[in-house]
């Protein structure tokens, strides 16, 4: 009835309306102020009765609508429905469960875990984005973590979850992900160092290394290392070419070429070179190694006096062949030296062979690799030398 009325104003008001605007418009003075004044009352009058009339339609048609009551408020408290829901679904299952409580499966499947093992979830009101262990259970789930950090620092996310479900608790990833940025740490590409060189025995015989080898003739001194010539990796890496496109260069099986070279260096003033060196296809072995020292000792390289220092590789100390090594040089009055572990540093032939390499890098030219090889070889002075045994022997 409230509607029908309020539809009857609005027509009524809307009809006088129309004439006061006629009446308006045929008044022979254009100035009627009361006419307009009253047209304007009756206009916001017709407004208000308007929206009267659309809010008493929108409340009516609520009323036809309205929700029914929910069904926790007649529980009381809201964590008691939840456990009513889930024992519902334990006892006349989870379909039954849905139907009463009119709630989504999910949900009812959740409590009904939980009626069936309280300690499935711990947290009073569940959910997955809150943390579920209580603060002892942290202080451990932390320990294990930062254990298993420090002993296994290359381990991956998941085999960080994998510990902890070893000890019993089950934690998610993205858990463990705040774990560690409450920590302030973060995955990065780890620097890779050496510490066997640091160790005590390796360091005291560091320490005689340095202090023996300044009482040493320079000239006496026939360092002697072995390196890898990858063809495709000493290639120039630069070209030029329209910006936007790709240059493509040409490959063939000659870029899969791969030398190795047991290099000597020397100071003697009578030799021609300030090095001698063997150059073979592939890799090397202990023989290989021992076939250079007999050559070095047939031509006169190697004499008595001279100290002849390697590195540790296994091919200058190899179980068959250094036995042999060791009676031809004592025979010749050589003295055999090994560097202090993992200590390039101290060794020339590695500055030699840097340069080599960089060299064929920049100046690499179109005949055969090992011919490029034997070029830029070439290129080391007697003056590259001295100064590459100056800087090892001051660094050591």
């Amino acid at each position: 009835m409230a509607l029908i009325s309020f539809t009857a104003c609005m027509l009524a008001t809307h009809s006088i309306l129309e004439l006061e605007f006629a009446a308006i418009r045929t008044s022979p003075d254009p100035c009627d102020w009361t006419l307009i004044r009253d047209s304007f009352f009756w206009f916001c009058f017709f407004e208000l009765f308007k929206l009267r009339t659309a809010l008493v339609a929108t409340n009516c048609m609520k009323g036809t609508r309205r929700r029914a009551p929910r069904t926790e408020e007649h529980l009381g408290d809201y964590h008691e429905f939840r456990a009513a829901a889930g024992e519902a679904a334990v006892l006349q299952g989870e379909a039954k469960a849905h139907t009463i409580f009119k709630r989504k499966r999910g949900f009812i499947s959740y409590w009904k875990c939980k009626a069936l093992n309280p300690f499935f979830h711990p947290n009073k009101h569940g959910g997955r984005h809150t943390f579920k262990f209580s603060e002892e259970t942290k202080l451990l789930i932390h320990a294990i973590l930062w254990n298993h950090a420090k002993a296994h620092p290359l381990s991956r996310l998941g085999e960080y979850k994998r510990r902890c479900s070893e000890e019993g608790y089950g934690i998610s990833l993205s858990e463990i992900c705040k774990i560690f940025k409450s920590w302030r740490w973060s995955f990065k590409k780890p620097h890779r160092k050496q510490f066997n060189k640091y160790k005590l025995d390796n360091l005291l015989y560091y320490r005689e290394f340095k202090y023996y080898i300044n009482f040493i003739p320079w000239a006496k001194l026939k360092f002697c290392d072995e390196s890898h010539f990858k063809s495709k990796d000493l290639c120039r890496n630069q070209a030029i070419s329209p910006i936007g496109e790709t240059l493509d260069i040409p490959s063939s099986d000659m870029n899969d070429e791969t030398f190795t070279m047991t290099l000597l260096t020397t100071l003697d003033p009578q030799s021609a070179l300030p090095f001698e060196f063997d150059l073979r296809v592939g890799s090397n072995t202990q023989w290989d190694f021992l076939n250079f020292v007999i050559y070095l000792l047939d031509n006169e390289k190697l004499v008595a006096g001279d100290f002849f220092i390697v590195d540790n590789a296994s091919v200058h100390h190899g179980h068959d062949a250094f036995p042999l090594l060791c009676n031809l040089l004592v025979a010749a009055g050589v003295h055999l030296i090994f560097l202090p572990k993992y200590s390039p540093e101290l060794n020339p032939c590695e500055e030699v062979f840097s340069l080599v390499k960089g060299h064929l890098r920049c100046y690499r030219g179109s005949d055969r690799f090992w011919h490029e090889i034997l070029k830029s070889l070439l290129k080391v002075s007697y003056e590259h030398v001295y100064k590459f045994y100056k800087h090892a022997i001051e660094f050591a």
